[in-house]
């Protein structure tokens, strides 16, 4: 009996220390203030740089996508004009009231024997068909700053081939205020006439 009762004290004073042993490790393993004010300040740290990464991605994103925009818009608009004028002929500039010369407009007659002006108007390419009134082949969400039309090889017995060179800048019309948002694209393109020159 001695001896059974010699071994339960020694199991509980095993398990008293035990227990006391895991409590003591308990209170010293865990974390006091100045750890968890580390931490977090360390996880807000990579928190910000992460969130100021994201937004200058977003940013760059939309910059690029309004580049992107604007170059379709102006590869569009230079690429409907050379087909017509590649196989037009009799180029000439509209003049203005005073009859000065115009560069900023043009007129030829196109393969079909239609008639074909085209002319910058408020920010904006027109086109015209036998004299049918102008239409914009330009989009709402692009600006045309500047068109200029170059003609060189138009004169009779000049020997030289037709060719039309068409300047064009345009812009994205941003209406959001963010200048990063701006997009300005200069674009050139020399067309010479299919057409041999007599």
């Amino acid at each position: 009996m001695k001896q059974n009762l010699k071994s339960k004290t020694t199991r509980s004073s095993r398990s008293a220390s035990w227990r006391r042993e895991i409590l003591n490790s308990k209170f010293q393993n865990g974390t006091s203030l100045v750890e968890f004010i580390v931490a977090m300040s360390i996880f807000t740290t990579v928190l910000m740089a992460a969130t100021g990464a994201y937004f200058s991605y977003s940013a760059g994103s939309r910059k690029s996508f309004a580049s992107q925009n604007v170059i379709d818009e102006g590869q569009f608009i230079l690429d409907t004009m050379s087909k017509e004028m590649r196989t037009g002929t009799n180029f000439t500039y509209l003049q203005n009231s005073d009859n000065s010369i115009n560069n900023k407009t043009i007129s030829f007659t196109d393969a079909f024997g239609g008639f074909i002006k085209y002319q910058l108007n408020n920010n904006k390419i027109e086109k015209n068909i036998n004299n049918s009134g102008f239409e914009s082949i330009t989009s709402n969400q692009i600006k045309i700053n500047n068109l200029i039309f170059n003609i060189a090889g138009n004169t009779l017995n000049d020997q030289l081939q037709p060719k039309i060179t068409v300047s064009v800048q345009l812009s994205n019309k941003n209406d959001s205020g963010k200048n990063e948002l701006n997009s300005l694209i200069n674009l050139q393109t020399t067309i010479s006439q299919r057409l041999l020159d007599e």
